[in-house]
C-alpha cells in the first residue's frame, strides 16, 4: 500500500513496497526522480502520475531494473480522495512479472499454434488435391484419404505433446506399422535415435504411410512370409550430416518390376521430399520386393 499527498508531494509506502521498488526502508518513500524505474518507462510512468492528477486515478505498469540487473514487472493502482489536509492518493504497489512472463509465452504459444494450423491446413489441401488426381474411383479416393488425414492425425498428436513441436522417427514409424495390424515378426526397425521437428515431421511421417500402405497392399506386409527392414543412421558429407534412411521390402513373389502408373505416394517420394526437405531419394522396384532409400 502508498500514500501520496499531492499537495506537499509527501509520499508513505508500507514495507512490502519498500521490498518491491528494491529501496531502503525510511520514514518518507523516496522521490520519483531517484526510483530506478526502466530507462523505457520513466517517462511513461511520470506522464501516467500527472494524469492521475487531473482525473483522480491511477493504473500504470512499469519495470524496475533490479540491483543485480534483473527486471521486475509492477503495477500501480489508485484513486485520489479528499483528506483534512487536501487531497491524497491512496493505492496499491504489485509484482505481476510472473503474470506478464506467462502473457509472453501465451502470446508465443498462439502465434506457433496459428503457423502450424495455417500450415496443416495447406498440407491437408495438397493431400486432398494430389489424391483426386490420382484416385481410379470414389472408393479408392476414400480410402487414400482416410489412410493419410489419420497419418496427418497422428505425426500432430505427437508433435503437440511438448511445446518443441519435435517427433522421434523410430516412433512415427512403430505407429504407422501399428495402426496397419503388422505382423512384429516380419518388421525390423534399427538406427539411433532422431528427432524430427515441425514440417519436417510431418513430411517424413507422410512419406513413411505411403510406402507403409504400398507394403500392406501389394508389397512385403501383404504376404505371410514378406519381411520389411528399415535401417538409418546419420552420414558425414559434404553438406554436414545427413539422415540415411533405407526401406527394404523381401519376400515378395509377385512385384511389378516396371510400373508404368506413378501414384501419390510415388510422387510424394521422388518429388516432395526433395522440395520439402532438399533430400535425394531412389525408388528400385526389385524382384522381391520396393527398395527405397
Amino acid at each position: 500500500a502508498w500514500e501520496w499527498k499531492l499537495e506537499t508531494e509527501e509520499r508513505w509506502w508500507s514495507p512490502v513496497a519498500y521490498k518491491l521498488w528494491e529501496t531502503p526502508i525510511a520514514d518518507t518513500a523516496p522521490p520519483v526522480a531517484d526510483l530506478e524505474i526502466h530507462v523505457d518507462d520513466r517517462m511513461g510512468y511520470e506522464q501516467a502520475l500527472q494524469r492521475a492528477r487531473q482525473n483522480g486515478k491511477l493504473d500504470v505498469e512499469l519495470r524496475v531494473t533490479l540491483a543485480d540487473g534483473s527486471i521486475r514487472w509492477l503495477a500501480e493502482t489508485g484513486h485520489v480522495e479528499r483528506s483534512p489536509d487536501g487531497h491524497r492518493m491512496l493505492g496499491v504497489v504489485q509484482d505481476i512479472t510472473d503474470r506478464n512472463v506467462s502473457e509472453t509465452r501465451l502470446r508465443l504459444l498462439l502465434g506457433e499454434l496459428q503457423h502450424r494450423v495455417r500450415n496443416i491446413l495447406g498440407v491437408v489441401r495438397s493431400v486432398v488435391s494430389r489424391s483426386v488426381e490420382h484416385a481410379t474411383n470414389i472408393e479408392d479416393l476414400a480410402s487414400h484419404l482416410d489412410g493419410r488425414l489419420a497419418n496427418l492425425g497422428r505425426t500432430q498428436a505427437i508433435l503437440t505433446r511438448t511445446s518443441e513441436a519435435v517427433v522421434d522417427l523410430e516412433e512415427v514409424l512403430r505407429d504407422e506399422i501399428l495402426a496397419v495390424a503388422a505382423d512384429e515378426g516380419q518388421v525390423s526397425l534399427s538406427g539411433p535415435p532422431i528427432r524430427l521437428y515441425g514440417d519436417a515431421a510431418q513430411t517424413v511421417a507422410l512419406a513413411l504411410h505411403e510406402l507403409t500402405t504400398n507394403a500392406v497392399k501389394y508389397g512385403a506386409l501383404a504376404e505371410p512370409h514378406g519381411q520389411l527392414t528399415v535401417h538409418w543412421r546419420v552420414a558425414t558429407t559434404a553438406r554436414g550430416p545427413r539422415l540415411s534412411l533405407v526401406w527394404k521390402e523381401t519376400g515378395v513373389r509377385a512385384l511389378d518390376t516396371r510400373p508404368s502408373r506413378s501414384g501419390f505416394g510415388r510422387e510424394l517420394l521422388e518429388r516432395g521430399l526433395p522440395c520439402e526437405l532438399r533430400a535425394t531419394t531412389l525408388i528400385e522396384f526389385v524382384p522381391g520386393g520396393v527398395r527405397a532409400t
